[in-house]
């Protein structure tokens, strides 16, 4: 696809964005356009001008415009909070990043003067209680937001009602998994979807774990501490199965069978409940421990989640979409704000070009008064 003019002086920086998106790299770019690795490297380095960048366009299925819009804000590996950076190729994290300076771009010049969003609620606790204290950490959220020890309806919805902006990954591998980073005091959070809707609810928890608990330092120390990343699970855990309930309903020598059942109560896996079950010291002994793990492996219940939930979404997208239409905007409108076609921008916003079924809304968003259109 190509569209049929562009506007403006080329800007190298958007081919290498837009380059990592697609994953390519510049020797597969230069076999697609029929010129040399080297020139590539030209263009991305602003010492020459495509002479075809139409051609470039088609390649990596870019509007020819969006090669001419202002520098991206760069989003490096540091700050982001990858949960699996070990099973990420260099080029699947090249990817996902350029997605998250789309989204940050989407959220800056198409969100952000259009609607009254909920401002950012995430508590900065790191300091209050210690980036080793996960399980105080939960319950101090879950306190101050109110939500005692009943189950999470759903995590997305539950972040974006305290500000925190929720995007997705289309299209990529189940070894991507979510991040986090922080923009100008605005936290973000990018899920991968092709992930069971019980591990994106964990990711979900997970990323504020580590937005709650991680801020001060670099992104990157999750790398470097593997303690973080066991500090986000443990919270994580804590958050979505409270302890006081767990320990109230745990069956004294709980089987397959029992995590089987509970686990619908909390929306989370099954093996995510046998750990949980295990942090809080209710197994009994390690024969108990190793029987349940092999238990759960043996069916098959590590790769496939037995009694799926349904798929959570996001609870405003649509409703800006449908809002946006009613003042003659329409999805294909907000792409060319960004510079991208439709599909790039519903594979970051949940799909909303398919009609979502209707359910209940965690926040309803308001235009702002003559919002630009």
């Amino acid at each position: 696809m190509t569209d049929s003019a562009h506007v403006g002086a080329f800007n190298p920086e958007r081919l290498t964005q837009a380059r990592r998106r697609r994953g390519w790299t510049k020797v597969q770019l230069a076999e697609a356009v029929g010129v040399t690795p080297q020139s590539i490297a030209n263009y991305e380095k602003g010492r020459q001008t495509p002479s075809d960048l139409p051609a470039v366009a088609e390649a990596l299925d870019f509007p020819v415009a969006f090669f001419s819009r202002p520098t991206p804000e760069s989003v490096e590996p540091s700050h982001a909070t990858f949960r699996a950076l070990s099973a990420m190729t260099a080029r699947q994290r090249d990817a996902v990043l350029a997605a998250a300076e789309l989204g940050v771009e989407f959220e800056r010049t198409c969100m952000r003067h259009r609607f009254y969003l909920p401002p950012p609620a995430v508590p900065h606790l790191g300091d209050q209680v210690g980036q080793n204290d996960p399980e105080t950490a939960a319950a101090m959220v879950r306190a101050e937001w109110g939500l005692g020890n009943q189950p999470i309806a759903n995590m997305i919805h539950l972040l974006e009602a305290k500000g925190v902006r929720v995007y997705t990954l289309d299209g990529e591998d189940r070894r991507v998994g979510a991040f986090c980073i922080w923009r100008h005091d605005t936290p973000f959070v990018f899920l991968n979807m092709a992930q069971s809707a019980e591990r994106v609810r964990f990711d979900a928890a997970h990323e504020l774990g580590h937005l709650v608990m991680h801020r001060s330092g670099p992104a990157d120390a999750a790398r470097r501490d593997p303690d973080q990343e066991r500090e986000a699970n443990h919270f994580a855990g804590a958050f979505l199965m409270p302890e006081m309930v767990v320990r109230a309903v745990a069956p004294r020598l709980a089987t397959a069978d029992d995590m089987r059942r509970l686990k619908i109560r909390w929306g989370v896996a099954v093996m995510a409940l046998a750990y949980r079950l295990k942090q809080l010291g209710l197994l009994r002994g390690p024969r108990h421990e190793r029987r349940l793990f092999a238990t759960i492996s043996g069916r098959g219940w590590r790769r496939d989640e037995p009694d799926p939930i349904r798929a959570e979404t996001s609870s405003i997208y649509q409703q800006i979409i449908d809002a946006l239409r009613e003042r003659g905007i329409t999805l294909q409108a907000l792409a060319r704000d960004l510079g991208v076609y439709t599909d790039d921008l519903a594979g970051l916003i949940f799909g909303v070009s398919a009609a979502p079924e209707p359910e209940r809304r965690a926040f309803v968003p308001r235009l702002i008064a003559g919002g630009r259109g």
